[in-house]
């Protein structure tokens, strides 16, 4: 696909907090010429894809992702309808349904929406036997699980963009790594569900990251986080913060949420009914456990790596 924009200024609106992109060769010419926004453009270009989305917060996504090069936005755009279609994605939130594994072994809640209506998520990864998980769900099962939480986030963001179209509404997931196992998160089956994850989020849900906080890492969560990174746009990294033991610092990162949201045991004030500090109950939550080796699918015994 070949454009001829030279009849277009084509900028940015500042609502979307992003730079003004004029071409250069209009830069001292009076504006006689229609204007355009390159998301008013691209709309034009995808309207024959089948989207799950159209309205402008959806579609500025994809041009962020490809630093506005309208024809490399296209080509992911569509590569994504495709993907969509042979994974299934458009029904993994009306009638998938996630496997006894990941719903009793995966500690993911849902602590709502911040101040700026993004949906935001904690998971306890470091009370998770994810080696166990691993060995007993197959991989593109647990990419469905993923995917199902992406697309549950989405509908939510979608829903608030609609309502207040001055911004783009984003995704929030704090994760927990108190009580991490070296052998769950540097064993190669963990490593390389990492990078899978990592090339789906990457291709198919562009800019729906508003910070991803990481806290009470180890020392060696460094040996996870450098093989995943390769696989992450710099975009993305740079909404990713990792934050050590300092208690102090990663409570800051729950203030965009009511106290009321925050469980007691991060520095919140939620807790069940029988005054369970996690809330496990009103976030939808396990605590982790291990998973019986008898559930384990037997081609699944990957061996750890070298961390030394």
């Amino acid at each position: 696909m070949h454009h001829k924009h030279h009849n277009f200024i084509i900028i940015v609106r500042k609502k979307y907090s992003i730079h003004c992109l004029v071409q250069e060769k209009f830069a001292n010419v009076k504006l006689k010429l229609p204007i355009l926004t390159a998301s008013d453009i691209f709309s034009k270009e995808v309207e024959d894809l089948k989207l799950p989305y159209r309205n402008q917060a959806y579609i500025v996504r994809w041009l962020i992702a490809r630093d506005f090069d309208i024809d490399k936005a296209f080509d992911m755009l569509k590569a994504h309808t495709h993907w969509r279609q042979k994974f299934g994605a458009d029904k993994l939130t009306d009638t998938w349904i996630p496997t006894s594994i990941a719903r009793s072994h995966i500690p993911l809640g849902f602590l709502g929406e911040d101040i700026d209506k993004n949906p935001t998520w904690i998971l306890m990864l470091g009370n998770m036997d994810i080696r166990g998980v691993l060995k007993s769900v197959p991989n593109k099962e647990m990419l469905n699980y993923c995917a199902w939480i992406l697309e549950r986030s989405m509908r939510i963001i979608e829903r608030n963009s609609k309502k207040n179209k001055t911004q783009i509404n984003r995704l929030n997931i704090f994760v927990d790594l108190a009580n991490w196992k070296v052998a769950d998160l540097t064993s190669w089956i963990s490593l390389n569900f990492g990078k899978d994850l990592a090339q789906m989020y990457e291709a198919n849900y562009p800019e729906i990251l508003g910070k991803l906080v990481i806290f009470n890492t180890p020392a060696l969560f460094s040996v996870l986080y450098n093989f995943v990174k390769p696989f992450l746009s710099e975009l993305t990294v740079q909404k990713i913060r990792i934050i050590g033991s300092d208690k102090n610092q990663w409570q800051q990162e729950f203030e965009t949420l009511e106290e009321t949201q925050i469980p007691k045991k991060w520095g919140g004030a939620l807790t069940d009914q029988d005054g369970n500090e996690y809330a496990l109950k009103k976030l939808g939550m396990n605590m982790g456990k291990r998973v019986p080796p008898s559930k384990y699918i037997s081609n699944q015994c990957p061996e750890l790596i070298n961390v030394q």
